[in-house]
Order: C-alpha cells, then structure tokens, then sequence
C-alpha cells in the first residue's frame, strides 16, 4: 500500500511539474499551492512510519490546507474555452 500511495504522488507531482513548465509558470507564490496540496499525503505518510501521535498529522494536514488555500491566488487565471 505504501509503495503504491508513493508511486501515486510521484507520478502526480510530474505532471503538476510538465503542466507548469509547459505553461511556461517558473514564480514560486504560484508552485506553493501543489506543493501544499503534495505534502499532505507525504505527512501522512510520516506520521504513520515513524507512529506519531496522530495530533501530529492533524495539525500538519490543517496547516498544509490552509497555506494552500492562501496561495491559490497566486495560481494564473485559467483561460476561457474557445468556441
């Protein structure tokens, strides 16, 4: 299971990687949002090999979702759809 959770973030954090450097995106502000939104399973993941308090995991998680959520400002406006 945990190979596979490994595997799952890898693999999504590439992507968000290409999909930046493809839109041309290199301003940090604006990286931090995934970069939030990725280390809440990477703590999770923490948490449960070191076996830490589960508090532990909570804070962080609340912590994480909250800079994410400050930093999506940052993100660029998605651009309309062509008809």
């Amino acid at each position: 299971m945990t190979i596979t959770y490994l595997v799952i973030i890898v693999i999504v954090g590439y992507c968000i990687y290409m999909m930046r450097r493809r839109k041309g995106l290199n301003d940090f502000k604006s990286a931090l949002t995934p970069i939030c939104f990725l280390l809440v399973p990477i703590m999770n993941l923490a948490v449960l090999w070191l076996e830490w308090p589960s508090i532990v995991s909570w804070v962080a998680f609340t912590v994480l979702l909250l800079l994410g959520a400050y930093f999506m400002k940052y993100l660029p406006k998605p651009e309309p759809e062509s008809k």
